[in-house]
């Protein structure tokens, strides 16, 4: 378990040839006096010490097999998180990202609720970055990501999209209200930083990378506007409205 919080584990774990030999050696035990007593003396078997010793050993192998099973839960745990969160922040990474919007999607074509999606970028993280040094920049990303995540709903999700850049998926918020919550989590941005957000809603019939997309652009509205902005686009199966709040 130690190793999985290496960079590089410098060799496996592994059963050494003592461990295995002396494993071997205890399992034949009850058999080798079983022998021992029928080729020595067949009408006086001790079954009692052999009985004795059969339960012993299998209770012994019963409780390793367990211990094994328990640790490679927990590695199968703990490789869960690594693969699906990120390793600075501790929000969900891309790849989760990436199937998240995708689930909430589908579930919303049989419910009828509304899924905002919203891309964040925090602004002049570069000249933070230049400015303060890159410890600094790492600090950033993390106390800014506790920040927000502690202001949303539960159900909704906030992931590292890459670099400096957030996605945040609201589900049973309309876009006002989306808008809302994410002027909130702009108000909280820590060290007097800000962040630009494009933010979409579902239409009903795109696919998820395709509102995804659609957010993108939104971000790239709010950067090209002046920053430290939500651009919102409240798309509907028939029309499309574009809405600036800053």
């Amino acid at each position: 378990m130690r190793s999985l919080s290496e960079v590089a584990p410098d060799r496996a774990e592994r059963f050494h040839k003592q461990r295995i030999g002396v494993l071997a050696t205890t399992s034949l035990l009850a058999p080798a006096m079983l022998v021992y007593d029928g080729v020595t003396d067949p009408s006086n078997v001790d079954w009692k010490a052999i009985s004795a010793g059969s339960v012993v050993l299998f209770l012994l192998v019963v409780a390793r097999m367990s211990g094994l099973v328990a640790q490679v839960r927990d590695q199968a745990a703990q490789l869960e998180a690594l693969a699906h969160n990120d390793g600075l922040t501790g929000v969900p990474n891309r790849r989760a990202w990436d199937l998240e919007p995708r689930r909430e999607m589908t579930k919303a074509r049989r419910s009828g609720a509304d899924v905002c999606v919203a891309l964040l970028d925090l602004d002049h993280f570069k000249r933070f970055n230049d400015t303060f040094g890159h410890q600094a920049g790492d600090r950033l990303l993390k106390e800014a990501s506790a920040a927000w995540r502690s202001l949303l709903r539960p159900g909704d999700t906030l992931a590292r999209y890459g670099g400096e850049e957030f996605g945040v998926l609201l589900v049973g918020a309309a876009p006002p209200e989306a808008a809302r919550i994410l002027d909130r989590l702009r108000e909280v941005t820590p060290h007097g930083q800000s962040f630009s957000a494009g933010l979409v809603r579902r239409d009903g019939v795109e696919a998820a990378d395709e509102v995804v997309g659609r957010a993108d652009e939104a971000l790239y509205q709010a950067k090209h506007n002046g920053r430290n902005r939500v651009h919102l686009v409240d798309a509907t199966p028939t029309s499309r409205n574009t809405r600036i709040l800053a």
